[in-house]
């Protein structure tokens, strides 16, 4: 039987994001983040569902600390849009701080953790700011917008060559990474891990849940191979009508008409159609 560990975003609100569990999430914020918390208020009314399984349709989860408000993503195999969809989320977030302040000096800072696997060419850590990329100044805009990424996949390579720094310091990611036995091992001498261990292992036993990621988990397969073929039949299109292009483009060249006129007419460039 399959086991979800914490990469899946319900194994990780059910987990995590839940009042009893509060402490486990200040621990991975406080890893990943390099900040001290002192209170978290879960703002996620995801878990107020009809049964709190339901996977939401806004954040994955929405929190609150004193004068800052964490926005906190599973990006487990993500798609292009990924990085568009987090920002609307962080954008919306920021703009209602803004309109819930009365003054501009006292808007909450916005952050966002993205735990994200499967995504190429990112480091083990990265922080995203608004900053200007024109001077050499590289001023920030602002303070209180910010985008942290860990590498969930890098992160698991340095776990299995056994790298202990990174390990002490982001084992709280990590134990979201690994599967029964792996966690099992983890987790020993760890109170936190193992707080953590018996919840996800208490909803890997519930076959409702079970019932329900596993339908959810299929739709997603579905709704991916179509994607795939709604793209293949796109660049088959596409090909068809660059060789229609070619063809049309021959003829016309053939007739002495003008290159740009050619260009303009099938979308060509001047040296696709010179090569002719």
């Amino acid at each position: 039987m399959k086991y979800y560990n914490g990469l899946n975003d319900i194994v990780f609100k059910n987990t995590l994001c839940v009042e009893e569990h509060k402490g486990l999430l200040k621990w991975l914020l406080e890893s990943c983040l390099d900040i001290k918390i002192d209170n978290l208020i879960l703002k996620d009314k995801e878990l107020s569902k009809k049964t709190k399984y339901s996977k939401g349709r806004v954040v994955d989860l929405l929190i609150e600390s004193d004068n800052k408000m964490f926005n906190v993503e599973i990006n487990n195999r993500p798609h292009d849009y990924n990085n568009d969809r987090n920002l609307g989320y962080l954008a919306n977030l920021y703009g209602k701080s803004i309109d819930k302040s009365n003054d501009y000096k006292k808007i909450n800072s916005c952050i966002q953790l993205n735990i994200t696997s499967g995504k190429k060419d990112i480091e083990l850590k990265s922080k995203y700011l608004l900053v200007d990329t024109l001077n050499e100044s590289k001023n920030i805009w602002t303070d209180n917008f910010i985008i942290y990424e860990i590498n969930v996949d890098l992160l698991k390579k340095l776990y299995y060559n056994k790298d202990i720094k990174s390990i002490n310091k982001y084992k709280p990611v990590i134990m979201l990474t690994l599967n029964k036995e792996e966690l099992e091992e983890f987790s020993l001498g760890d109170e936190r891990i193992m707080e953590y261990k018996d919840k996800v292992n208490e909803l890997n036993s519930d076959d409702d849940f079970v019932t329900f990621i596993s339908r959810e988990e299929d739709q997603e397969k579905t709704e991916n191979a179509l994607r795939t073929i709604i793209s293949e039949k796109n660049e088959e299109l596409k090909t068809q009508k660059t060789k229609l292009n070619i063809e049309h483009a021959k003829k016309l060249k053939e007739n002495n008409v003008d290159v740009k006129i050619i260009s303009d007419t099938t979308g060509l460039t001047i040296e696709e159609i010179e090569k002719l």
